[in-house]
């Protein structure tokens, strides 16, 4: 349980780097596939972060902002893993479309301007 407070605050420090990117796609400054690929570069070294944080024993306590936060990143990272492209050539596959997969994250981006206090 402690790790995912841990993992939550550090999601946090890059909050930022997160919105930035969610807006880029949103935009459509950015296409859907590099939108991934960057989103699960920055989720993978959050991982990473975490581990030498802990192999380190450094231990900080998060702040509450940094829950709910976490909580919508994981969301992203669960539609990053159900998006694989297979579902807009068939929809037999089990797997979100781009379309379905632009309006879930509109939803995200959408609380997280509120959340930040972003325009």
């Amino acid at each position: 349980m402690y790790s995912l407070l841990q993992h939550s605050q550090i999601t946090w420090e890059i909050r930022y780097q997160y919105f930035g990117l969610v807006k880029s796609y949103y935009q459509n400054e950015i296409t859907l596939y590099d939108f991934k690929k960057k989103f699960m570069e920055r989720y993978v070294s959050a991982d990473e972060c975490l581990s030498l944080l802990e192999s380190k024993q450094v231990f900080f306590t998060p702040c509450e902002n940094s829950l709910y936060f976490e909580i919508l990143i994981s969301d992203i990272e669960s539609y990053c893993q159900c998006y694989s492209g297979q579902a807009d050539v068939d929809e037999s596959v089990n797997d979100i479309g781009s379309t379905e997969f632009k309006n879930l994250l509109n939803e995200i981006y959408q609380e997280m301007k509120l959340y930040l206090n972003e325009k």
